[in-house]
């Protein structure tokens, strides 16, 4: 369960992955939430930006782009991608 109400750090990794923690604020209370590949065509590339993303509180929403030709929305209460849109592009978004 990933909760924003609860208190969550996320953080993206250069290979698409995010990853939420809970207790980043108490030492030694840190605790791995959840984690899933955003995007599984990425590929770590030393000269993009890596995974980038964008949570909106309101509605739970995460957008995510990053050396990849796709954006994705993200509904975090089910942990699922529930729009995916192209850009057309062969660089990164």
């Amino acid at each position: 369960e990933c909760d924003a109400n609860l208190g969550v750090l996320m953080c993206a990794s250069d290979d698409g992955t995010i990853r939420a923690w809970r207790g980043f604020g108490q030492k030694g209370e840190e605790c791995l939430v959840t984690g899933w590949k955003c995007c599984p065509e990425m590929v770590p590339d030393p000269r993009g930006p890596g995974t980038v993303m964008h949570f909106d509180v309101g509605s739970s929403k995460l957008f995510v782009g990053g050396v990849t030709p796709f954006l994705r929305l993200w509904d975090l209460e089910t942990e699922r991608c529930s729009q995916m849109f192209s850009s057309g592009s062969k660089r990164h978004v």
